[in-house]
């Protein structure tokens, strides 16, 4: 009889057991159910305080400003000149068209703005191949001078003319035989245009080849396929300038081979020109042959941005004296 007792007991133990486990379970469930709502409203309420803590300092900021509307803008490049226009235009919250004077400070200098349809304007010449600093705007009324500090940063040369980024990829070989190293380019060359304006269009395009700065090789790029960014087919240049949904992307083969001196630099360029006569360099290769024939990569350039030149090969722009760039 005790058996039979301690048997039931162990069953009833047993089932007992299984359903504190399936209780647990369940309550384990519930708290992680739980824990997450918990986490989901804590970030809802963390989103809320920051969505109302960006609004406030919006608020704030704006109640602070002293402008309603304010705009600059590059236009009339002149590339003679090497400058460009900033049309600048400021709406200010307060002002008397009797009374209030109002003044823009770029690149440190302070030019005055002309009421004209009830905003305020000014023409600035900047220069087109260097970048331009907005800093402030001054309000004047009977000697009171307010001040609306701003940080804006422009820059011509990007705004206007055409942006080109150029590389060459695959392989180079290199033969060294009695001081002369001899360089087997099987290369294809990667262009992207950008057309930011359409006063400026590129018209044709060279491969170029110097030794020791002294040009030994040029020869117009016959391309291999030109397509926009949204794939269509396009002809290069002036057929497609402006494109209004991005770049173009170009290719060509670049099959060329070249006797190298040692102690001896060869610099490979693709040059572009534009149908105002500037010229657009983007350098593909620039190796120094030691004086035991091993190529040295100078890789000042990259084969990005631009070098831009006059059409007589004066420098307008280096990218390697480009502080922001650099």
């Amino acid at each position: 009889m005790k058996d039979k007792l301690l048997y039931i007991t162990n069953i009833l133990s047993c089932i007992l057991l299984i359903i504190c486990f399936f209780r647990i379970g369940s309550l384990n469930s519930k708290i992680d159910i739980i824990e997450n709502n918990m986490s989901n409203y804590y970030n809802m309420t963390q989103s809320s305080i920051n969505s109302i803590s960006g609004s406030v300092r919006y608020e704030l900021e704006q109640a602070a400003n002293l402008v309603t509307e304010i705009s600059c803008s590059v236009t009339d490049v002149n590339i003679e000149k090497e400058t460009a226009i900033l049309d600048c235009f400021i709406v200010p919250k307060e002002y008397n068209p009797d009374i209030t004077t109002v003044s823009v400070i770029c690149n440190d200098k302070e030019y005055p703005m002309v009421l004209e349809n009830d905003r305020y304007v000014a023409k600035i010449e900047i220069p087109v191949f260097s970048n331009s600093r907005v800093t402030a705007v001054h309000f004047k009324d009977n000697g009171t001078i307010r001040t609306q500090q701003l940080d804006w940063y422009v820059n011509p040369k990007d705004d206007m003319l055409p942006q080109i980024t150029a590389h060459a990829s695959g392989t180079v070989s290199s033969l060294r035989d009695n001081g002369v190293a001899t360089r087997k380019y099987s290369q294809d060359i990667n262009v992207d245009i950008y057309y930011p304006n359409a006063d400026f269009t590129l018209k044709s395009a060279q491969v170029v080849a110097e030794i020791d700065n002294k040009e030994i090789y040029r020869k117009d790029v016959e391309w291999t396929d030109a397509h926009s960014s949204r794939g269509e087919q396009v002809k290069p240049y002036e057929a497609i300038a402006p494109l209004d949904d991005g770049w173009i992307m170009c290719y060509a083969k670049f099959e060329e081979i070249f006797d190298v001196p040692y102690n001896s630099n060869i610099c490979i360029y693709i040059e572009f020109k534009d149908n105002t006569g500037l010229i657009y360099r983007n350098v593909l290769d620039d190796v120094t042959i030691a004086d035991n024939g091993e190529p040295i990569d100078n890789n000042i350039y990259g084969g990005y941005k631009s070098d831009i030149y006059t059409s007589d090969g004066k420098p307008l722009y280096l990218k390697m004296n480009d502080r922001a760039y650099n």
